[in-house]
């Protein structure tokens, strides 16, 4: 089984091949954030949280989620490399859509994963 450790380390090295920043978020003072913010390079960004696999979310990460998702931020949980590479795999192709118009990438887990539009109506 995989370290939690190991599949963020080889998620975040296939995003940031993709062009995209992943820096890591430890907030001093306040528990439960997502692990790390994916940014595109277009500047849109999710939050993903890395988990051993199996292993559950605690109350207080939930929370976090919670709150962010509810502010408009795509929040995904992590507990696969492969799931994860297909992650960031949706996200450019959610991207890359945005240039045609065309559907965005589908995942069973995932649903459809649309790129935030900021000031369009």
């Amino acid at each position: 089984m995989a370290l939690e450790k190991k599949i963020e380390g080889n998620v975040c090295e296939y995003a940031q091949k993709k062009g995209f920043l992943t820096p890591k978020i430890n907030v001093i003072g306040e528990r439960g954030w997502p692990d790390r913010l994916f940014i595109d390079p277009e500047g849109w960004c999710v939050w993903i949280e890395f988990k051993q696999k199996g292993k559950p979310c605690t109350p207080i990460q939930l929370h976090r989620q919670a709150v962010l998702a509810s502010r408009g931020f795509m929040v995904f949980v992590c507990d696969d490399e492969k799931e994860g590479k297909e992650l960031v795999d949706d996200l450019e192709a959610a991207r890359l859509s945005e240039e045609s118009s065309e559907p965005v990438a589908k995942s069973g887990k995932r649903g459809v994963i649309l790129r935030p539009r900021f000031g369009e109506d």
